[in-house]
């Protein structure tokens, strides 16, 4: 007897589907966000099955907080989960390639989505992450469960959020774009090379060019979150046949990645506001998409839809007060001192600060 507290977090990250909840035999309600509390009367959990005849029957076990068929109401006309979304991958190797790969925490360490660093002190990722607490960013992290211990790891809190102001309208996932503002600015790791938008060389808004998306959402529909960072190459498909999918959900602020034939390879839950990427000619990475929604993952009949960064060029310019802006080609970086050498350690080329020793690829200076 007694009671207990059920902490709930929302591990797509995209705040609650519904906000009614039916669970321990009554109905109880959450705020808007991606977070959750509600008390329960502290009961004894019985058996899952029948005890063996052979064996003594089991005892309850005390001290469990029950909250047996609990329930979100919602009302969707499309079966669709809102806020995938990496399946069919591989794990990133080596660890931190991509410098500008960002998980978005709550302040206890735990991820719910993605992003991708811009600028020192800025990262884009999706609405539909920030609608409840962004408590923190980790910058340089690759084992989600090493992210308090990992010397390589970069934390930042969050200064200022701001949301497209015409996120959901006219479709309910439509402008899923948002900044975040980093209270202090990273150092030792480059923000991603490129934004796609006009001028672009290369292809990749085109039917079935080839992209990439990474980050550590679950490996299955629903299933076990990844503990390492992953990544997964998937086809871009034309809004129009991703439309016949979607039932006319797909607009020009959206583009739709993924294999229509096999399935088998996509985004899924908690790799939300995470980046889709290519490579150009020179050999920079160039942000394409922001990780959105889709129905379950890996479904051939169901592309990844994701967030048309190009659509946004200007929407960033102003709200980065200039600091992102021309997204191609972007200016390059001044070149370092001619006496600094990039040292090799664990955490990479782009890590000169961390002093964890680490093995020197052959070749490496």
């Amino acid at each position: 007897p007694g009671e207990c507290t059920l902490d709930m977090y929302d591990s797509d990250g995209d705040g609650w589907n519904g906000n009614l909840w039916e669970g321990a035999g009554y109905t109880f309600t959450f705020d808007s966000g991606s977070y959750g509390s509600a008390t329960f009367t502290l009961t004894a959990l019985p058996p899952s099955s029948p005890p063996s005849p052979s064996l003594p029957p089991l005892p309850p076990l005390p001290g469990y907080c029950v909250a047996t068929s609990a329930v979100a109401s919602k009302a969707v006309v499309v079966p669709k989960i809102v806020g995938p979304k990496i399946v069919g991958g591989v794990p990133v190797d080596p660890a931190r390639k991509y410098t500008w790969l960002v998980s978005l925490q709550y302040d206890s360490g735990f991820h719910f989505c993605g992003g991708t660093l811009i600028a020192p002190d800025w990262v884009l990722t999706a609405a539909h992450c920030t609608q409840g607490t962004v408590g923190r960013v980790a910058v340089g992290m690759h084992v989600v469960a090493d992210v308090n211990t990992d010397p390589c790891v970069s934390l930042h809190e969050v200064a200022e959020i701001f949301n497209h102001e015409d996120y959901g309208s006219p479709n309910s996932e439509s402008n899923d774009v948002s900044l975040l503002k980093l209270a202090t600015p990273v150092t030792g790791y480059a923000p991603i090379d490129l934004l796609d938008g006009p001028g672009m060389d290369t292809p990749f808004q085109e039917h079935l060019a080839m992209l990439t998306v990474a980050g550590w959402g679950t490996m299955s529909s629903g299933g076990v979150s990844s503990p390492e960072a992953m990544e997964v190459d998937v086809p871009v498909v034309q809004n129009e046949n991703c439309n016949v999918d979607y039932s006319g959900q797909i607009d020009d602020t959206m583009i739709c990645a993924g294999d229509t034939v096999n399935g088998g390879e996509d985004a899924c839950q908690g790799d939300s506001g995470g980046p889709l990427f290519g490579i150009d000619a020179d050999g920079n990475y160039v942000l394409t998409g922001i990780v959105s929604w889709g129905s379950g993952c890996a479904d051939a009949n169901f592309p990844g839809v994701y967030a048309r960064v190009s659509h946004f060029d200007e929407w960033v310019c102003a709200r980065t007060d200039g600091a992102v802006c021309g997204f191609y080609p972007r200016s390059p970086p001044p070149p370092p001192p001619p006496s600094r050498r990039r040292r090799w350690t664990a955490c990479g080329e782009w890590r000169p600060s961390c002093t964890r020793s680490g093995t020197r690829p052959p070749g490496a200076a």
